[in-house]
Order: C-alpha cells, then sequence, then structure tokens
C-alpha cells in the first residue's frame, strides 16, 4: 500500500507522510508553543508598535528633532505638543522618536557583541574543559573584578563618543553572564547519553556544539540576550550623563533623561517620557525573551 495512505474509507482522510512532518516540524511546534504565550504576543504587539512608529518617524511627526523654539521652551504636553517641549523649545515626542532610533540601534547591537563574545567563550570553556576552561574563567573573573562604570569611562575616553564605539565598549564588558551561562549548560548537557552516543558514532566537536550543545542552552542564551538590551540602553544613559555617550544635538533616551533632571519637577514630562519608553521597550523585550524561552525548551519539544 501506499505510503501515506490511511486505513479510512473516505478518500478525504488519505493524508502523506512528508506533508505530516512538515507540518509537525520542530520550528512549526516552537511557534505554536510562542503563539500561545500571551504576554510574548503582548510584548510582539508593543514593540512592533513602537518600531513602526521609529521607522515611520517623518511621517508620524512633522517637527524637527533638533529645531528650537525658544519660545515654547517647556510647555507642558498638548494637541500642538502630545508629549510637550524642553529647555530649548523641541518637540519632546519627535526627540523620543528620532532618538528611540539611537537607542535602540545600541541596545541591539551592543547585545550582539555581548551574545556572540559570550557564547562563543562559554562553549569553548564548557566544551573543552581543562586548562582552556580555567584560562577563560580567570578571564572573566578578571574583567568581573574591574568595575563597570570605571572600564566604561577609560574605554570611552580613550576610544571616542562614535556610535561604533560606545557599542563595542557596552558589548564587550557585558558578555560575562551570557559566557557563564552558556558554559554552566554545556558542563550539564556533557553527561547526557545522546552526546556520549554522538561522540561514539564519530560526530565532530563543530558538529555536536552546534547540533546538541547549542540548541540546548539557548534559553538562558535568549532570557541574557533581552536582559542585555535594555541594560545597554541603561548603560548608554549614564554614559551620555557623564558626557561620554552619544553627543548634541542627537537625541537618544540617554541622554534626554540627562538633560531633563534639572526639570525633574518644574517640567516632570521632560523625563517622564524618555524613561516610560526605556521601560516600555524593556518590558516588552523580555516578554518576547520569556516566550521564546518557553518555545526553545528542549524539554518541551516533545509536546
Amino acid at each position: 500500500m501506499g505510503e501515506g495512505l490511511l486505513t479510512s474509507s473516505n478518500p478525504s482522510a488519505i493524508s502523506f507522510g512528508p506533508r505530516k512532518a512538515v507540518h509537525d516540524s520542530p520550528g512549526r511546534r516552537a511557534w505554536l508553543r510562542f503563539r500561545r504565550h500571551r504576554m510574548a504576543l503582548l510584548g510582539s504587539g508593543i514593540l512592533g508598535l513602537i518600531l513602526a512608529l521609529l521607522i515611520f518617524a517623518p511621517w508620524v511627526t512633522g517637527y524637527d528633532p533638533n529645531a528650537q523654539d525658544l519660545g515654547m521652551r517647556l510647555k507642558p504636553p498638548s494637541l500642538q505638543h502630545p508629549m510637550g517641549t524642553d529647555e530649548l523649545g523641541r518637540d519632546v515626542f519627535t526627540r523620543i522618536l528620532y532618538g528611540g532610533r539611537i537607542s535602540l540601534a545600541i541596545g541591539l547591537a551592543a547585545m550582539a557583541v555581548s551574545v556572540t563574545v559570550g557564547t562563543l567563550l562559554g562553549a569553548i570553556s564548557g566544551f573543552f574543559g581543562g586548562w582552556v576552561d580555567t584560562a577563560i574563567m580567570r578571564l572573566v573573573d578578571v574583567v568581573v573584578a574591574f568595575p563597570s562604570l570605571f572600564l566604561l569611562i577609560m574605554l570611552a575616553s580613550f576610544l571616542g563618543s562614535s556610535l561604533l564605539t560606545i557599542v563595542l565598549v557596552i558589548g564587550l564588558l557585558a558578555w560575562m553572564r551570557v559566557a557563564r551561562l552558556v558554559r554552566a549548560s554545556f558542563m550539564a548537557i556533557k553527561g547526557h547519553d545522546y552526546v556520549t552516543a554522538a561522540r561514539c558514532i564519530g560526530c565532530s566537536p563543530r558538529h555536536l556544539i552546534l547540533r546538541h550543545f547549542l540548541p540546548n542552552a539557548l534559553g538562558p542564551v535568549i532570557v541574557a540576550a533581552t536582559i542585555d538590551v535594555s541594560a545597554a540602553i541603561l548603560t548608554e544613559s549614564a554614559l551620555s550623563y557623564l558626557g561620554l555617550g552619544v553627543q548634541p544635538p542627537t537625541a537618544t533616551w540617554g541622554s534626554m533623561l540627562r538633560y531633563a533632571q534639572d526639570q525633574m519637577t518644574s517640567a516632570p514630562w521632560t523625563a517622564f517620557f524618555p524613561g516610560f519608553m526605556i521601560f516600555l521597550v524593556s518590558i516588552a523585550i523580555n516578554f518576547i525573551g520569556d516566550g521564546l524561552r518557553d518555545a526553545f525548551d528542549p524539554r518541551q519539544m516533545e509536546k
């Protein structure tokens, strides 16, 4: 009989094996689990809306983010300026949209740097062990031992305040947590029977890492990556506060918070809206990270 033919008298009930395999693929099961995670869907919707506003900022607002109007300085929110104006009469809503482009770009790029470096070093450390593991973990201890703010100031002072420099400085000082998480996951996975079986049939280290170790270590990495995005935005804010971040008149959410500190009581909206955007993006990304962690959890793969 045909491979995919079912024992049914109804012709419409006939199905084929390959088609069923496609529908039951791990990717599709992961997507179905993610779709059932309501908070992850909420986070995706919030982040998608924010990204749409940032991308179409020139059509959403008709103001120039750097245009000054001293006659309109520190005006409260109104129909003309939905989020009010700052100390130079610039539209806060417009600067949030344009500044969000820079802040999110810094957060995502710095996260990519930290996750790439951390995953690479953590994978090498956990997979090979021995003196390699000892050397990498001692490097992690040394970097963690230094005050991060001091290193940020020192590197930013020497390397300058370009966007690339800020991304590299933030990313290269945030990889240690990811390295430790990946190493711990790899050390735990080493003793599993399927890893031993893969070694016995002659699988190469590259195959073992890419097909068996990394997929099972994906959950902690995703969670760390989502945390790193919001942490990078806050770190850029700290650098801006010290005058080492993105230089004016270019707006970022962090620099807007820095310049709003003098108007916290007289014009609280200048600090509230940038801070609220950082909070909103951070919580949305964390929701998405939780959903991705559950979707790619190896313990859920057979469900």
